[in-house]
């Protein structure tokens, strides 16, 4: 097949998915559109408290700094562990160890 072709075939696939992804969205705004007043209820009363309670806002931005730190950190540690198990060395080259461990049909 032809790179075009086989583009053309995973541009169709994601824009089916995209297009049932669309209706389904289309058809729970129907069903929780009346609902919507009930949700500005609870938003108001927390509102209301962090009105009084401004270490919300510290505890949150604490969290998030803390989350964002420990996303890199997953993101990194994946990294090294697919580099790791490719046995990839710093010089982009195969590390001894991983040609011994190999199977002999690829090495």
């Amino acid at each position: 097949m032809s790179t075009h072709l086989l583009l053309l075939m995973y541009t169709a696939a994601g824009a089916i998915i995209f297009t049932v992804i669309a209706l389904l969205s289309i058809l729970s705004y129907v069903g929780f559109r009346s609902r919507i007043p009930l949700a500005s209820l609870p938003l108001q009363v927390v509102m209301d408290i962090t009105k009084h309670h401004k270490t919300v806002y510290v505890v949150a931005l604490i969290t998030l700094l803390l989350q964002a730190s420990l996303s890199v950190y997953g993101a990194a540690m994946l990294v090294q562990g697919i580099y790791v198990s490719v046995g990839v060395s710093s010089g982009g080259t195969r590390s001894p160890l991983s040609l011994r461990m190999a199977p002999k049909s690829m090495v």
